[in-house]
């Protein structure tokens, strides 16, 4: 019977070594992508947590809404409001260029989920709206 050459056996036992070390550092980046993966998942998630928190309120965004619409003036420009299931419809046939004006600037402005947005100019001084927000 032949006898296995302990300079084999060393070498077979140094290439396991070397080669358990290459996986574990590939293990390692691995762990490491994916965690930081994770982390991007999170803020990501919190995120959305903290838009859904902003947007999804219905009662807070009617409020606001209803308030901004309280403005005296606003008022006089005769904007109509039609609820529907999941939206506001705000429509206005001749409103007034500075009463437009600032009703947008306090929609943009507000933390609204604008789905559709329509003005036609009618004069030089009156426009039509409409608009419908969603939550």
């Amino acid at each position: 019977m032949r006898q296995i050459n302990p300079l084999y056996v060393g070498l077979l036992l140094l290439f396991v070594l070397f080669f358990g070390l290459f996986e574990l550092s590939q293990a390692k980046q691995e762990f490491s992508q994916k965690s930081e993966e994770l982390q991007k998942t999170l803020n990501m998630a919190q995120k959305l947590k903290a838009l859904k928190g902003v947007y999804a309120n219905k009662t807070k965004m009617l409020s606001s809404l209803q308030r901004v619409l309280r403005q005296p003036s606003l008022k006089t420009a005769g904007i109509r409001q039609k609820m529907q299931k999941n939206s506001l419809v705000l429509e206005s046939h001749a409103m007034n260029a500075t009463q437009l004006h600032s009703l947008l600037t306090k929609i943009f402005n507000g933390h609204y989920n604008i789905t559709q947005l329509s003005i036609k100019r009618l004069t030089e001084k009156k426009a039509s709206f409409k608009a419908e927000i969603t939550w």
